[in-house]
């Protein structure tokens, strides 16, 4: 996987959101402290999202090659599982999931293969949780060469996560 740095500030490890657009109902976003038991994935930062009511958003605008395939990963976690509860992502517009009610779950990866279709790409987030909040960290966007393709692959489903693989085409894997 080719790695440039697409996502600006996708650890928010400048302590604050720089590089992201906020809106919607954002106000009650902050970020979180490594050590204090949970708001990172990695390093000393991460988003801890917590409107309610409505959804808020950030969202970044990314350099993008058309025709180009990316792999979007981040780290999520719904530590108290409270309901209503959504979170979702798109790319360019396009919802790649949108869940609601999501129930417990700790630091998870979550992966898309995405492709684009345009020289800027805008990558959004929604979330909202009335009872709690949803934590979010390490977010990258990183370009697969050529001859890798997705296996399979699907967020949550009620209570399940099933895993995504990527491969090159033609290889074995045991």
């Amino acid at each position: 996987i080719t790695s440039l740095v697409l996502v600006v500030n996708g650890g928010f490890e400048t302590g604050d959101f720089s590089g992201w657009t906020k809106s919607g109902n954002s106000g009650a976003n902050s970020i979180g402290i490594a050590g204090t038991w949970r708001y990172a994935h990695s390093g000393n930062f991460g988003a801890v999202l917590m409107p309610a009511g409505s959804l808020g958003f950030l969202s970044q605008t990314l350099a993008t090659t058309p025709g180009t395939s990316y792999l979007l990963s981040f780290w999520m976690m719904n530590y108290f599982g409270s309901a209503p509860n959504e979170f979702l992502v798109s790319w360019n517009g396009n919802a790649l999931s949108d869940k609601t009610n999501l129930p417990f779950f700790y630091w998870t990866n979550i992966q898309f293969v995405v492709t684009a279709t345009t020289a800027s790409t805008v990558l959004q987030f929604g979330f909202r949780d009335d009872g709690s909040d949803l934590d979010l960290d390490d977010i990258s966007v990183n370009m697969l060469p050529a001859g890798y393709n997705q296996i399979s692959g699907q967020l949550l489903s009620g209570s399940k996560v099933r895993l995504s693989f990527l491969g090159v085409v033609g290889a074995n894997y045991a």
